[in-house]
């Protein structure tokens, strides 16, 4: 693993004086609740090693919880705490940023103003990320600011076929995958919609948002092997 961080190393070095002042960001994406993923400990290893090679910000980031019960991981598992405090991986963050010794950007699981507020006050991160919430309200980072809004809207929590074997903790594989493929395929198609500057599809439902996720990439699929 080492060999990589020596090659990003190297590459630093060339681009170290025409883009002197030019920042150096690198997302760390985590699978600290997958299993084969990385460990926290094997996560504060590369994070120190960024840190030594000149990256001068780090995003840590990942799938929510709802897409991660696809690989059996479910909503349950997760500490209460965490939940209740929004951001998923707060509570490796700091850990993270003490060792990097750079500043940590968290980009999973904000929604409300305060709890952001209160991350970046304690210290446990340096920036908020937004995601998912600019695909659904732009301009959502601006009220915030603003304080025109106090808490953004969370989709997340509406793209779902239903409660019980319908929902997240389903029995069945199936209902799971179509749960978070649709969860995937609903911001997938608002991206889409802000290229081509059209306002987003709220209103487009789970099962719908995962036969077009579907759909779309088998016709990709098809357009790359066949051309």
């Amino acid at each position: 693993m080492k060999t990589g961080f020596e090659l990003f190393a190297a590459l630093l070095s060339v681009f170290a004086q025409p883009y002197a002042d030019f920042p150096i960001n690198v997302n760390s994406t985590q699978q600290i609740f997958q299993k084969g993923g990385f460990s926290l400990e094997d996560c504060l290893t590369v994070a120190s090693w960024l840190g030594e090679d000149g990256v001068e910000l780090l995003e840590m980031s990942g799938g929510t919880y709802e897409q991660l019960s696809l690989i059996g991981v479910e909503p349950t598992d997760v500490r209460k705490s965490t939940c209740k405090r929004e951001a998923y991986f707060i509570e490796y963050a700091e850990r993270i940023k003490q060792s990097a010794q750079i500043p940590v950007m968290n980009t999973e699981g904000f929604r409300s103003r305060d709890v952001m507020e209160r991350a970046i006050e304690s210290g446990e991160v340096d920036v908020i990320g937004l995601a998912r919430p600019l695909c659904t309200e732009h301009d959502c980072s601006a009220k915030l600011i603003q304080q025109t809004i106090q808490r953004i809207d969370c989709y997340e929590d509406k793209l779902v076929l239903g409660t019980g074997f319908w929902g997240n903790n389903s029995s069945s594989n199936l209902i799971k995958a179509i749960n978070s493929f649709g969860q995937v395929g609903f911001y997938y198609w608002q991206i889409i919609r802000l290229s081509k500057s059209l306002a987003p599809e709220l209103q487009l439902g789970t099962f719908k948002a995962f036969l077009r996720h579907m759909t779309n990439d088998l016709k990709l699929n098809m357009k790359r092997k066949f051309g």
